[in-house]
């Protein structure tokens, strides 16, 4: 009798004591990298679709085409379901938009200090210092704010997946 898909996920995963991540170990699909098992009759299983949960019936309210899952640590090999999140395809790309455009202004104020450093004598190396740490101290709030964003939606998606089941 063949195993479960439980009983084949088990012991397929390694947990990252630092993220709480349950990090996959087995095969990955060829065309995004995430995790699988096979399936009946040669299919292909998502194994972090399968440890997100059943996925509404009903289609998504705000005129999604489909629901998705969400990997809330953006690490696509975690299988951990406090990880996962099911949202509809809108929320799921205003998500990765969010996170595009905040690593696009990390890049755009990595631009600026890599320029500033160029253009400086050797004897201004003490201001750059200075510039680096506001520097620095911008780059955490894009970060803080992207974590914020994130947690919103986390919050929201929860919410219209609690009143999808009553």
């Amino acid at each position: 009798m063949p195993k479960s898909i439980e009983a084949r996920i088990a012991n397929k995963f390694t947990i990252n004591p630092a993220t709480g991540c349950h990090e996959w170990t087995g095969s990955l699909s060829t065309q995004y990298g995430y995790p699988t098992i096979s399936g009946p009759r040669r299919t292909l299983i998502y194994v972090h679709r399968h440890m997100a949960g059943p996925v509404p019936e009903t289609p998504p309210p705000d005129g999604s085409n489909r629901w998705e899952v969400h990997h809330t640590c953006f690490n696509h090999r975690c299988i951990n379901p406090d990880h996962l999140q099911i949202v509809t395809r809108r929320e799921h790309c205003q998500i990765h938009g969010e996170l595009r455009r905040a690593r696009a202004q990390q890049k755009r104020v990595a631009a600026r200090l890599r320029q500033r450093i160029m253009e400086m004598a050797p004897e201004q190396r003490s201001a750059l210092r200075q510039q680096l740490e506001g520097i620095q101290a911008e780059l955490a709030a894009c970060s803080s704010r992207l974590q914020v964003l994130v947690t919103e939606n986390a919050a929201r998606a929860a919410q219209v997946s609690e009143e999808l089941r009553y």
